[in-house]
């Protein structure tokens, strides 16, 4: 049982627990004195994630801090998977459809981005941290499997015309450690205050471009579907580049480069999904999407 082991091991009474995701549960001992109990991909990207949060807490970042068990260890591991258990913070992410109604919603994430990079950029020994080689990413791994799905050839023409665009954005953006899975539901707030940034295991050395605009698209993808929010994302990305850049000013090559990043992240995804062809569908339909809202996006004055 559960709330058995993690009492065990903590040395805390819990009476009840509740599924927040595939990843995390809710455990409740009462109603002021609440954990959560997280899965972890591996103890490589735990121990990097651990440093991570370390040297933001250490900034005043604020980072959701595991708990140490009765072996003074902060990894929990059982026969199936490994384990970290936090304590449980008051506030929630934002929804997409919250993020697009809410004018102040994408400032805030674009403030919460830039100031998290503006702490990450401090950190110097990055030997933990894989340092991608961002065109080899995209049109290395990402071009070479969506080339073996078949697509029209229109399509692969479309995407290799970037080729020249990706290239300069690889040896021309700055660059440095970010979260790389920067989506909105990793940030938590509390009446519009942030209370916490979360899961960093994914941290990689990448184009500081990158998180911002992996959390305009993760936005987009959760209401592509809906024609009227779908429409507003383009006010929404405005909004959250400028939030981004009143704390960290972007350079004018990454400004002129942000449709072209998201349509590099929606390659990678339809990669990523390469045996999923509903997902490889719905990334190919915004790709294209973004395409032809590429001018509009590229006008945005900051």
């Amino acid at each position: 049982m559960i709330i058995e082991w993690v009492s065990r091991n903590y040395g805390i009474e819990l009476d009840d627990y509740k599924e927040l995701s595939e990843r995390a549960v809710l455990l409740i001992k009462d109603e002021e004195n609440k954990l959560v109990l997280k899965g972890k991909v591996d103890e490589d990207s735990l121990e990097r994630e651990l440093e991570i949060i370390e040297f933001l807490e250490l900034r005043k970042f604020p980072v959701q801090t595991p708990l140490l068990h009765a072996d003074g260890e902060f990894l929990l591991q059982d026969e199936e998977a490994i384990y970290c258990v936090y304590f449980y913070l008051e506030g929630r992410p934002f929804s997409a459809s919250e993020s697009l109604r809410d004018k102040e919603v994408p400032n805030l994430l674009g403030e919460t981005i830039a100031n998290m990079h503006q702490q990450l950029a401090k950190k110097h020994d990055l030997t933990r941290y894989e340092n991608k080689d961002f065109y080899q990413l995209v049109f290395g791994f990402a071009r070479e499997q969506i080339v073996s799905m078949n697509l029209p050839a229109t399509f692969v023409q479309q995407m290799d015309e970037l080729e020249p665009s990706i290239r300069f954005m690889n040896v021309s953006l700055p660059k440095q450690l970010i979260h790389r899975d920067a989506h909105i539901h990793n940030m938590i707030f509390q009446d519009y205050q942030l209370s916490w940034v979360i899961d960093f295991e994914l941290a990689e050395v990448n184009l500081k471009l990158f998180d911002l605009c992996y959390c305009a698209t993760g936005v987009l993808s959760e209401v592509y579907q809906d024609e009227s929010l779908r429409e507003v994302w383009i006010d929404f990305v405005n909004h959250l580049v400028a939030g981004y850049h009143s704390q960290c000013p972007l350079t004018k090559e990454e400004q002129d480069s942000i449709w072209t990043m998201m349509l590099c992240i929606q390659m990678i995804f339809m990669a990523y999904f390469k045996g999923d062809k509903e997902l490889v569908a719905s990334n190919q339909d915004m790709f294209l999407w973004i395409y032809s809202k590429r001018e509009e996006i590229g006008s945005m004055k900051l």
